[in-house]
């Protein structure tokens, strides 16, 4: 079946996007890793805007994308207006503990990671190893975000450590299917 060129157009846009959202969150998560030492606040901050990005991805790829089942897209649009929502909370009400915080983004995480393994094993319209490599990046993800959830005595900032290292495997996995052109498998 040929696609049209509205078609191509999306998919060269969709991926452009994905590549460069993958970017932003990977960058994001290195200055939250490189500096720990900036105020706890900061740091929150910056993982709210990354949680903000891979949200606004999250429902331009549900919208746009044609690769995914519709039940898959609208779950993967519902989970980044969630993750958004949650973002907005964080931001708006800037007098819950910080604890508090990186608890919320670590919720919105859990979300991110179902989503991937959802997609990684339900998708058949992308290649295979780019389908596993959404079931191994929404696991981790999953998992440390879990592990946050499960053990706030951690201590702040090894709690921030683990909720960055996640959205930077959800980067590099953005940056990857951006860059794979997984629409179409042989």
């Amino acid at each position: 079946m040929e696609k049209t060129t509205s078609e191509i157009m999306v998919s060269k846009k969709l991926r452009a996007f994905e590549v460069v959202m993958g970017i932003l969150a990977i960058l994001l998560s290195f200055i939250v890793l490189v500096y720990p030492d900036v105020a706890l606040l900061s740091l929150i901050w910056l993982l709210i805007f990354a949680l903000i990005i891979v949200g606004v991805r999250r429902i331009v790829s549900g919208l746009m994308g044609k690769k995914h089942q519709k039940w898959l897209n609208i779950s993967r649009v519902g989970i980044g207006i969630l993750a958004l929502f949650l973002a907005f909370v964080a931001l708006v009400v800037p007098g819950l503990a910080e604890q508090s915080l990186i608890l919320l983004l670590a919720f919105g995480l859990v979300l991110f990671g179902i989503s991937d393994v959802f997609t990684g094993i339900y998708s058949k319209k992308i290649k295979k190893w780019v389908r596993g490599l959404y079931v191994v990046f929404g696991l981790v993800t999953f998992c440390f975000s879990i592990a946050v959830i499960i053990y706030p005595v951690f201590g702040l900032i090894l709690l921030i450590y683990l909720v960055a290292v996640s959205l930077i495997f959800i980067g590099i996995r953005n940056v990857v299917s951006g860059m794979a052109n997984p629409l179409i498998s042989k």
